[in-house]
């Protein structure tokens, strides 16, 4: 979460500097949908990626979860997937490897099976209205939560021309 300016009670009219500082910083802040997604207690790990990210960021909107069957290996649990929207002031590389960071305080643990067992996933699939995972278009459990946020949020994809979207 961004720390926010608090204004002394003797300065209660901010001045026209400190409202462009306000609206400087605010561009700055970059929104994001992520997908999320686990099949070892699902509901537990699911609020508790939840709690971590309205913590440290500002969680803007949730999506329903809907259990699905796995995808490729079969032999594992059903996964709960579902999608965050969230306001965050750190550039997109920076917020992967902290999103990669909640991943492994949850236990989650990449093993041989790509699509095997996991505590917690949490993928961007948009940054700043641009999808830059092709996982949106390709998976139903990616696209129906994000789709949600998408709509409910009124979000205006822009194509990323870099990838092709």
């Amino acid at each position: 979460m961004v720390p926010r300016k608090k204004l002394k009670a003797t300065n209660m009219n901010p001045t026209k500097e400190s409202q462009m500082s306000s609206k400087l910083n605010k561009a700055r802040l970059n929104r994001v949908v992520l997908a999320v997604g686990s099949n070892i207690d699902p509901l537990f790990n699911i609020e508790q990626a939840k709690a971590t990210l309205s913590q440290d960021h500002n969680l803007i909107d949730c999506s329903e979860f809907t259990q699905t069957k796995p995808q490729g290996f079969q032999n594992q649990p059903d996964f709960l997937n579902g999608a965050f929207y969230i306001e965050t002031s750190l550039a997109q590389d920076e917020f992967n490897v902290y999103l990669k960071g909640v991943e492994i305080k949850q236990d989650r643990i990449k093993g041989p099976i790509k699509a095997g067992p996991r505590t917690i996933d949490l993928d961007i699939i948009i940054w700043n209205n641009v999808v830059i995972d092709d996982d949106f278009y390709n998976k139903f459990y990616i696209t129906d939560p994000v789709t949600d946020i998408i709509k409910r949020q009124k979000l205006s994809l822009k194509f990323d021309e870099v990838n092709n979207f």
